[in-house]
């Protein structure tokens, strides 16, 4: 897996992206505890990945759980 930095260039990409009610953004305590601040699950997968590589903070009490 590879992963990729990138930058929104303009006001209609992020518009665009945010237009799209299948896309969120997350916070790092969103990410660690799986569900966001209004009770929708989030898929411990980009946790894992952005812990493995020395983005998040690992919280052990929800990494690598299976719910």
């Amino acid at each position: 897996m590879e992963l990729f930095e990138i930058d929104l260039t303009g006001d209609g990409s992020r518009m665009k992206i945010d237009a799209n009610l299948a896309n969120r953004w997350l916070t790092e305590e969103e990410m660690q505890a799986q569900q966001t601040s209004d009770g929708k699950s989030v898929s411990q997968t980009m946790a894992r990945v952005l812990s493995a590589v020395g983005l998040l903070k690992e919280n052990r009490s929800t990494i690598g759980d299976d719910n």
